[in-house]
């Protein structure tokens, strides 16, 4: 599955406004097109990696968030 394989990726948790609105789109993909239960793991594990110094940017705040909207 592609989604997971981006998830799984250590690109998912990159720095940078594109990587991180990247991840940002991928978890709204995984919403909309019902495959959370499929990717929560991974899912759960970008949740469990953040941290004080990644709330600094507000791109990867934005992918945070997507996940609670999933």
């Amino acid at each position: 599955n592609t989604i997971q394989q981006f998830l799984r990726s250590p690109y998912a948790l990159t720095e940078g406004r594109e990587q991180q609105e990247a991840l940002a789109s991928m978890l709204i993909v995984v919403d909309s097109i019902r495959q959370l239960a499929i990717a929560a793991p991974d899912v759960f594990a970008i949740l469990d990696s953040f941290s004080a110094d990644k709330s600094d940017s507000y791109y990867y705040r934005k992918a945070i968030n997507n996940i609670f909207v999933a």
